[in-house]
């Protein structure tokens, strides 16, 4: 009964690791675009997760007049 238990707390804590680190990638690369879009004369972005836990996101910077520029983050 203790090993049950022992396995289930490890995996609570690699379960919490996990999410942690979901949340300060999409963090970073939510900052990254917005700086990025900045610098280039615009405010509004939006950014599309890749899904992996890297920082290869797609974020989309709009300008006006229905114009957009796209690029991958690094």
């Amino acid at each position: 009964m203790r090993v049950i238990k022992i396995i289930g707390i490890i995996g609570l804590i690699l379960l919490a690791i996990y999410l942690i680190l979901g949340i300060v990638f999409g963090i970073y690369t939510n900052l990254e675009c917005k700086q990025m879009c900045k610098s280039k004369g615009t405010q509004f972005y939006d950014r599309i997760a890749g899904g992996n836990f890297d920082t290869k996101d797609l974020c989309l910077c709009y300008f006006p007049e229905n114009k957009f520029e796209s690029f991958l983050l690094n």
